[in-house]
């Protein structure tokens, strides 16, 4: 302070939104000619959470492909991503890298930036993430493949988690979260047998599967569910098979 000048200092955490004692504060020093405020922010990195657990992800996996056979595509999307981005974070972290602050762009951005994860995957969860935000804030996306969207980050996930236990010496412990009626209740939402749809000529031999098929609920169920013990999707194929050996995908012919 000198004579009838001064200079006051305020501190403050740059998250602190305080407008109220800010506002004071400038009007007591408006009352001082001479006196000026001098405002210095420092930076308090926000508390951080722990991530859900593996069998935390895994549940909601699970429940993204029940709301995917529900019909719900929006909400598939936005589930499969909560159950990614901790898996994501878990990535970095087993390749050393520390990502701040996290956000899903940033984290993708940097994994393939250090080759944790190949540029196909990059290029896709960006498109998943852009994606992801416009479902969440309400903007039309124009997309009329959510569904699969929503498939890829499942099959990223389990892919990624595999990967984890591997790296660790450790067997995936993701067969126990299914049970056979859940893989068959899956497919039956995926599938179904071509007689309900599919040309058929006898004097071609059989179905005419012009729109793709047929399908192999053995093959579908293994690619669909890596992890699931084959002992476990060969006794959902047989409840299957009672129905029909060869399979289409809904909608594919009317």
């Amino acid at each position: 302070m000198k004579g009838d000048e001064g200079v006051v200092f305020q501190l403050r955490a740059r998250l602190n939104d305080n407008r109220e004692h800010d506002i004071a504060l400038a009007q007591a020093i408006a009352n001082h000619p001479g006196w000026q405020l001098n405002v210095l922010e420092f930076f308090v990195a926000p508390e951080r959470r722990a991530d859900i657990t593996e069998h935390d992800i895994r549940s909601r996996l699970a429940e993204t492909r029940k709301i995917i056979a529900s019909g719900s595509k929006e909400g598939a999307l936005l589930l499969a991503w909560s159950g990614v981005e901790p898996v994501l974070r878990q990535l970095a972290r087993s390749e050393g890298l520390q990502v701040e602050p996290p956000s899903p762009l940033r984290l993708v951005k940097e994994l393939f930036i250090h080759g944790v994860i190949a540029r196909a995957d990059y290029e896709k969860l960006e498109l998943l993430v852009n994606l992801r935000n416009a479902v969440a804030h309400g903007v039309a996306t124009g997309a009329t493949v959510l569904e699969s969207h929503a498939e890829d980050l499942l099959r990223f996930a389990d892919h990624t988690l595999r990967r984890l236990h591997e790296a660790h010496g450790e067997r995936p412990t993701a067969g126990s979260d299914f049970t056979v009626e859940q893989l068959v209740e899956w497919f039956r939402a995926h599938y179904e047998d071509p007689a309900n749809g599919v040309p058929y000529e006898s004097a071609e031999g059989g179905y005419i599967y012009f729109a793709g098929g047929p399908y192999d609920a053995f093959d579908e169920l293994s690619s669909a569910f890596p992890d699931v013990a084959k002992e476990r999707i060969c006794t959902a194929v047989a409840f299957l098979e009672n129905e029909s050996v060869e399979w289409v995908r809904k909608g594919d012919y009317g």
